[in-house]
């Protein structure tokens, strides 16, 4: 981009099937350039929109709308996916009524925090979103599942707790001839 020539920069745009992206912040276009001249450092021609380098506090802004829109294509049941900006990232948690294993309430579940890079493709984002899904399933049959009245695999046991079984070796194996005595 470069305004001072007013030509179209056809290495930095998509004009070959006639689409074109305007900066969000500054306004500027592959054919309008900002004073001094600058380039995308992040842009979607699909949806007519980039980021220049002249406006690179904005850079951030772009991939978490980005991410929302890719997000909002997901869907799963009634969960309802969200992308969340905080705790030093972006971050995808999706949220669903169910009973309270504890309460026995409908209560509004949450599902874990999945990190998303800015980086990520499309593709990747929604594979992140099926791979939440099928965490949560596992989370609700663990939640579910009991043997003689507990909860044997459920997904709240502290790995402390966990890691003392281990130490005191309380495993159920067979015997390593592989049970043939």
């Amino acid at each position: 981009m470069n305004r001072e020539s007013s030509e179209i920069n056809h290495e930095s745009s998509n004009s070959k099937n006639g689409t074109w992206a305007r900066c969000i912040g500054c306004g500027c276009t592959d054919s309008m350039a900002c004073v001094g001249g600058c380039h995308w450092l992040a842009v979607d021609y699909n949806a007519g929109r980039g980021v220049c380098s002249e406006c690179e506090v904005l850079l951030q802004q772009f991939h978490v709308d980005e991410l929302r829109a890719v997000v909002a294509s997901c869907k799963f049941g009634a969960y309802t996916f969200a992308v969340q900006e905080g705790h030093g990232g972006i971050h995808l948690q999706a949220s669903y009524v169910d009973r309270d294993i504890v309460t026995g309430k409908p209560e509004t579940q949450f599902t874990r925090k999945w990190l998303l890079s800015p980086a990520m493709t499309r593709s990747e984002v929604v594979q992140t979103c099926f791979k939440l899904v099928m965490t949560s399933m596992e989370h609700r049959a663990r939640e579910g599942f009991t043997y003689r009245g507990k909860r044997v695999f459920g997904p709240h046991f502290d790995v402390e707790a966990l890691w003392q079984i281990c130490a005191d070796r309380r495993y159920d194996a067979r015997p390593r001839d592989g049970g043939q005595s």
